[in-house]
């Protein structure tokens, strides 16, 4: 089968119309339109990459759109170890990556995963934004455009900064470079 990852290597079918497809480097789900029609709701379809005659939900953010939607025993079938984890572990996951699809069908995110799911999309915009406050990149002082002791950092406006490597934590979902009150330009 082809996918938006390339050919697949391997396939497991849940249902008719419904498939866990590998390739070498990635996967996830595909399903039909018939299959989609009965199993998905439009909320969950609109979030798919369309592709081959197919929808695709890659396997790190977007497959558990797919599990939430199924009844259990069809997620069951693709993975056992869903019976302990159940819904709440894929709230968990879409409160993170896919918050406004919970809304959407009704269903409240966890607190955390929204603050991630808001900080990424918040990230998104100042990235596009080419802005000079979003730091996309951060290299040690083996660089050789980096002072020994220091983190240098590149911000989405490709400026590049020093940092007091006793100061950086990259810890935070959304790195500003206005959270490092130590800070000078790289030369």
């Amino acid at each position: 089968m082809n996918t938006p990852w390339g050919k697949s290597d391997s396939k497991v079918t849940l249902a008719r119309g419904i498939s866990f497809v590998t390739t070498a480097s990635h996967g996830g789900f595909a399903v039909t339109p018939t299959a989609a029609l009965q199993y998905l709701s439009t909320a969950a379809v609109s979030r798919a990459l369309k592709y081959g005659g197919y929808y695709f939900f890659e396997e790190d953010c977007d497959a558990a759109i797919v599990l939430f939607e199924l009844p259990l025993a069809l997620r069951m079938k693709w993975n056992k170890s869903l019976r302990l984890a159940g819904k709440y572990a894929l709230i968990k996951s879409l409160s993170m990556w896919h918050s406004d699809y919970l809304i959407e069908v009704g269903q409240t995110p966890d607190a955390e995963g929204l603050k991630c799911f808001n900080e990424n999309k918040l990230q998104d915009k100042l990235r596009a934004e080419k802005s000079p406050d979003l730091i996309v990149s951060a290299s040690g002082d083996w660089a050789p455009w980096v002072e020994k002791g220091c983190v240098g950092v590149t911000t989405a406006d490709d400026s590049r900064w020093l940092i007091p490597a006793e100061d950086y934590d990259n810890r935070a979902n959304l790195n500003l470079l206005s959270n490092y009150p130590r800070v000078k330009v790289a030369k």
